[in-house]
């Protein structure tokens, strides 16, 4: 996920997994396959035991009760 800052027109990136902003030059990890992108190693740790697990709808409920 990305928005641009209309201060600066950066793109600001979100972590795939909690959804806090990464800050791109300390950006810890990202997948090669699914293009994700994390703000630590935990939150891709956590990424990829739902993935492994076949729970993907875990993001979609998230989302879903988010708003």
């Amino acid at each position: 996920m990305e928005l641009v800052s209309s201060a600066n027109s950066q793109p600001k990136t979100f972590c795939d997994h909690c959804g806090l902003p990464l800050n791109i030059e300390l950006q810890k990890s990202i997948d090669e396959y699914d293009q994700k992108r994390f703000c630590c190693h935990g939150c891709q740790s956590v990424y990829s035991i739902i993935h492994d697990l076949g729970l993907e709808q875990f993001y979609t409920l998230r989302d879903r009760t988010a708003d």
